[in-house]
């Protein structure tokens, strides 16, 4: 407070005062006495002279100064401004653009003109007032005395590419009333649009498969007033993602491109489609962007880019099928044990997994493979799930197990010459936090070679199937009567060769062999007659091949055979070698005896021995 009275009293600051006004004199004065004084003959006439030039360069500056800051131009005085009558605004939004001016000078404005700068994309509806030159984009405006004003109201539907900024600018051009050059104020308003009518949405999995098929639905939907026309999405396509199974609501797809003619108000269609991914290089996430297009004034219009961005998943499975104990062939009626190992070398958790194995008919007994296994047959397939075997509810990364399935043979192999029996498994399992994709993987079991398979039939007859008698003497057979019956053999082969055949009978003591026979391959039958044994063989019988070998027996009854059917052909067995396989085949079947049972006539005649 001290220093402030002494300092910083009227007479103290009035002196200061004087001080700083007579300062550029007392340094005029120094700078005489220092540079000029006693230095020059003419040293006064010399100081007024530069004194004089300095002060004629310090009135030029000030000239320039105020020359080049002074504008006769009243631009600063006409009030100009936009103003839409929405603060949001999007893409397909009907929008009223508000210019309004005034003439906030004390001149005169003469003969001004409006000229609007408006987006390409602009469709003009209403103009208010309507004096308006739409070709050249001006307003002729009546001359603007000091404090006139109007405005100028533009509606229209306004369309760009969202996120984009887009300039909308107007120019008022005039004279002032005392002066011929014309003048113009310019003010600019930047329109940034924030979405769009035409709304996208993107229904797909936040994780998909980085190999594999996952649903995908794209809706397009105008939640605008005003019909909007010739949209087209392109559907992003590269190397290593593609679209299949494509289906719209409306409009057409070509290469990938989807296009619809219209789409009115309130009006939303869908693409749906499986989006197949072949990404082989670990990486974690790929984002898909989807633009759609409007055309507007013959020219397309891209609107709001949807993204989505999507984890990628790498599961894998690795599959080992292989056949117990190394099994390379096996007979018709044998089993199979296929082993299964079944590991998860993937990121991600296997859920509701399940096992299905196609089935081969002509060699896969399917009614005793349930009976073996517990699973079950649907669409020619056994399928085994959690249900019957509960390590398949969950499988996480690096988890494995193995399971055995036990797989019978046919007893009548088909479908083709030497057949063999390979398995394809296939793997099918859901994925953990994934709800629209499954994983599959399928494998193949070594090859098993299936044997091939005989058939033996025997029967005894007096009349053939047409009616025509080839039996001889009484039927019934009669106490000392001979009666003479046709013993018929049928062989028949699978689906290999057969070698070294030989079919074998013996005849009881009371049966002899006539001598008549018939075989339908090779030579004739052969008979010993100590052993009363009946031969006949075949060095080849081809796969699917059928033989018959028939003869005719004689009975001649005794009394001790009264009321029955006497066996007239025993001990029947065929044997073969099986050339596929390099195994023996051994058949033998009943005895037969007289008792017709496939003969008709006969039986109606009479099969018991009568006296």
């Amino acid at each position: 407070m001290k220093f402030i009275k002494k300092y910083f009293t009227k007479p103290t600051l009035f002196k200061k005062f004087l001080t700083f006004l007579f300062s550029p004199i007392h340094w005029a004065k120094m700078n005489y006495k220092k540079n000029y004084h006693l230095n020059f003959t003419h040293a006064k006439k010399l100081f007024i002279f530069d004194m004089s030039l300095l002060a004629f360069v310090i009135f030029l500056i000030g000239v320039t100064i105020f020359w080049f800051n002074y504008h006769p131009n009243i631009d600063q005085l006409v009030y100009l401004d936009i103003n839409p009558s929405k603060d949001k605004i999007m893409s397909g939004d009907y929008i009223d653009y508000k210019i309004t001016y005034k003439n906030e000078s004390d001149k005169k404005l003469i003969s001004p003109i409006l000229t609007l700068k408006l987006p390409k994309n602009f469709l003009i509806e209403k103009i208010e007032p309507a004096k308006y030159n739409k070709s050249k984009n001006i307003f002729e405006l009546p001359n603007l005395k000091p404090n006139d004003e109007g405005s100028i109201i533009i509606s229209g539907w306004t369309y760009g590419t969202p996120d984009t900024n887009e300039l909308i600018t107007a120019v008022l051009s005039y004279r002032q009333d005392s002066r011929k050059v014309k003048e113009q104020k310019t003010v600019a308003f930047i329109k940034t649009l924030r979405n769009s009518v035409l709304n996208t949405e993107i229904n797909i999995s936040d994780k998909i498969l980085s190999q594999g098929k996952t649903p995908i639905t794209i809706s397009l939907e105008n939640i605008g007033e005003k019909n909007l026309h010739g949209i087209s999405l392109l559907l992003p396509s590269t190397k290593e993602i593609n679209f299949s199974n494509i289906q719209t609501d409306n409009g057409e797809t070509k290469n990938n491109l989807w296009t619809i003619s219209e789409l009115s108000p309130k009006q939303k269609n869908s693409l749906t489609a499986d989006i197949i991914t072949d990404i082989k290089n670990y990486q974690k996430e790929i984002t898909l962007n989807f633009t759609p297009n409007l055309t507007v004034n013959e020219s397309s219009v891209p609107q709001k880019t949807i993204s989505k961005v999507l984890a990628l998943t790498y599961p894998q499975a690795q599959i080992s099928v292989t056949w117990q104990n190394n099994l390379k062939q096996i007979k018709p009626t044998g089993v199979a044990t296929l082993e299964m190992e079944i590991k998860n070398i993937g990121n991600i958790t296997f859920t509701n997994a399940q096992i299905e194995i196609p089935l081969i008919s002509g060699l896969i007994d399917s009614a005793r493979i349930n009976k073996l296994n517990l699973g079950k047959i649907s669409n020619g397939a056994f399928i085994i799930d959690k249900n019957n075997l509960p390590a398949l509810s969950e499988i996480k990364p690096n988890d494995s197990f193995k399971y055995n399935i036990q797989i019978p043979i046919v007893y009548w192999p088909q479908g083709g010459v030497d057949q063999t029996l390979n398995l394809s498994p296939r793997f099918q399992s859901e994925l953990e936090n994934i709800t629209s994709a499954k994983y599959e993987l399928s494998a193949q079991s070594p090859s098993i070679a299936i044997g091939t398979q005989l058939s033996l039939e025997a029967e005894t007859r007096y009349y053939t199937n047409e009616g025509d008698q080839i039996g001889r003497g009484p039927l019934p057979a009669r106490v000392g009567k001979e009666t003479k019956y046709w013993a018929m053999l049928k062989i028949q082969n699978a689906t290999s060769q057969i070698k070294n055949l030989n079919l074998s009978a013996e005849l009881p003591d009371y049966i002899f062999l006539t001598g008549k026979s018939s075989v339908s391959h090779g030579q004739d039958i052969s008979y010993d007659s100590v052993r009363k044994k009946i031969n006949w063989t075949l060095a080849d019988l081809p796969a699917y091949a059928q033989v018959g070998v028939y003869f005719e027996l004689s009975l001649t009854p005794t009394s001790e055979m009264i009321g029955t059917t006497p066996i007239i052909l025993k001990n029947i067995t065929l044997t073969g070698t099986d050339n596929y396989l390099q195994e023996s085949i051994t058949q033998t079947i009943p005895n037969i005896d007289i008792s017709l049972p496939n003969d008709q006539i006969g039986k109606e005649k009479g099969i018991i021995v009568i006296q």
